[in-house]
């Protein structure tokens, strides 16, 4: 048949578009990179901000902490639970592709339930500590808390720095059909 599929033609399906031509199954992955560089952001500025704060007296740093970080605890949770969801999801979805593809993700995926159930076992238990302390009435050991505090955002924005490199080697493993790592036999497309 002319114009049909030679035998033993292993090419991909077409790909579904969007409005714009682009394939669906690359957006997929934009978008994952994107709300997880955006939920690496608001850790990271965590970080920035630990030399600033450590200069604060008990006062200063219970306001702060009452009116900076109200919006994480909204729009911060968003990004924290799509870069969760959508890591998951990318990873189901490079199910059957080559390798390269699934581990990166599957670690990304990985990654991202780390920071999660840190942030539950860790600062959880923190923020509830420190949402019964008034500005007024600090307790004398008000600077270990903050001291942990700032450690565990530290150590979650790690993890989510390995999400994020994670998710790119997945996207750079993509651009390449030999995807460096996959061995011959793993459903690699060649």
């Amino acid at each position: 048949m002319e114009g049909g599929p030679e035998p033993g033609d292993v090419s991909p399906a077409p790909q579904a578009t969007n409005h714009g031509g682009a394939p669906r199954r690359r957006l997929l992955p934009l978008v994952t990179l994107l709300v997880t560089a955006l939920s690496l952001g608001a850790s990271w500025s965590h970080i920035l901000q630990i030399r600033g704060k450590a200069a604060w007296d008990a006062a200063l740093w219970r306001t702060a902490m009452e009116s900076l970080y109200r919006d994480y605890a909204t729009l911060g949770a968003v990004t924290e639970m799509g870069a969760i969801v959508l890591a998951w999801t990318l990873t189901i979805s490079y199910r059957r592709l080559p390798s390269a593809r699934r581990w990166s993700s599957a670690a990304a995926a990985l990654l991202t339930f780390a920071f999660f159930a840190l942030w539950l076992g860790f600062v959880a238990p923190i923020n509830a500590v420190i949402a019964t302390w008034s500005p007024n009435a600090m307790p004398t050991d008000w600077m270990e808390y903050r001291n942990r505090w700032e450690m565990w955002h530290a150590v979650i924005a790690m993890v989510k720095a390995g999400a994020f490199c994670a998710l790119v080697c997945a996207a750079l493993a993509a651009r390449d059909r030999s995807c460096p790592g996959d061995l011959p036999g793993d459903g690699a497309v060649r």
